[in-house]
């Protein structure tokens, strides 16, 4: 038989259980305790602490795991709290803190762990007792990460309009982690704050961020941009490096479209007599819709004569379909914002005379 010995000269000690490493689980001083023998004949003392509230701790079982249980008590008022924890990974934790739909559970007692981590104990109420086994849950825990909600579909204006995003991570970290956020076009949209940093305290807590429209004066239309965000910097390993999802975003423009619809480009083709061509042209449109009144032709030789020219089947995409006459310029055909491309039938009266070239102006 081998003496463990007290936390500390004097105070009382007393073992109660033990696994196969031959650690020792049991109580000094009102402490819960663990004694580890090194082989030789030596035992180290770990002090597992008190359970935060309660006056004494008893350490009751332990696993093979290194998984200890016991429970604290108080005495007050001529009543008895007990709490049971659960010590593992050199932490001790209230058992009432693990369990799921805990309300209305009086006070627990922990006497044993088994190798499944399967707790056996007493739950303890005003003249009641009733034994109880809690079991691990079989969900994995969660993995350490960054969350990001939403990472698309933000809107901001160019008159400063702002939208929000938030960030929090999924696990409590070992050390601080902080964030880095910037703009992919500060032209566009900023961002604010410009870092977010979460502790032990606050890892579970999402932080807003804010972003915000920049103005110009171009009527540039609405404008993509992308919230960055730069790899977390942290002692903790598994956070540091950790690179959380970039956010889009859109700026929308207020600003009024100047100029009007206007040939960027164009073929042409010889007109001889009787001819029909296709003639293609590029237009920019520089505002949001436009209306093409009229098209404008021009005829190199001035042998031939214009007025017995006529575009037919003008087609202006998106789907835009009208018969404009050179002449009297009576139809309309409507152009959307940017670039487009229009088709334009050219055919010449069969009387006329030599080939001209038509150009679309």
């Amino acid at each position: 038989m081998a003496e463990l010995g007290p936390i500390k000269s004097g105070a009382d000690s007393s073992a109660s259980a033990i696994n196969s490493s031959d650690q020792v689980v049991g109580s000094s001083d009102g402490h819960a305790v663990l004694w580890e023998s090194d082989g030789q004949g030596n035992a180290t003392l770990t002090d597992l602490g008190k359970v935060k509230g309660e006056r004494t701790t008893w350490g009751g079982s332990i696993n093979d795991a290194g998984q200890a249980v016991g429970f604290g008590h108080s005495t007050s008022g001529g009543g008895v709290t007990r709490t049971a924890f659960l010590w593992e990974n050199g932490q001790m934790t209230k058992l009432i803190d693990l369990i799921e739909n805990s309300e209305g559970i009086g006070g627990l007692d922990a006497f044993g762990i088994n190798e499944r981590g399967e707790i056996a104990g007493a739950i303890r109420g005003d003249g009641y007792s009733h034994a109880y086994i809690a079991r691990p849950s079989t969900q994995a825990p969660p993995s350490p990460g960054i969350t990001v909600e939403p990472t698309d579909g933000l809107v901001t204006t160019e008159g400063f309009g702002t939208d929000t995003f938030t960030i929090v991570l999924d696990t409590q970290p070992t050390d601080d982690v902080t964030i880095a956020l910037s703009s992919s076009d500060t032209s566009e949209g900023t961002v604010s704050p410009d870092s977010v940093t979460f502790t032990a305290t606050n890892w579970d807590q999402p932080q807003a961020i804010t972003v915000t429209g920049v103005d110009d004066a171009d009527a540039d239309g609405d404008a993509p941009y992308t919230i960055l965000t730069a790899p977390a910097v942290s002692g903790d390993s598994d956070y540091g490096g950790l690179n959380a999802a970039d956010v889009d975003a859109v700026n929308l423009d207020d600003d009024a479209p100047s100029g009007g619809v206007t040939v960027v480009s164009v073929t042409s083709r010889d007109i001889r007599l009787g001819g029909k061509y296709n003639i293609t042209a590029s237009i920019r449109n520089e505002g949001p819709a436009a209306v093409i009144i009229h098209v404008d032709c021009e005829v190199e030789d001035s042998s031939t004569d214009i007025q017995q020219l006529t575009t037919r089947e003008v087609t202006i995409e998106p789907g835009v379909t009208a018969n404009v006459k050179f002449n009297d310029y009576s139809d309309s055909s409507k152009v959307s914002a940017g670039m487009c491309t229009a088709w334009i039938t050219v055919e010449e009266d069969p009387t006329a005379e030599g080939s001209d070239t038509f150009k679309l102006k």
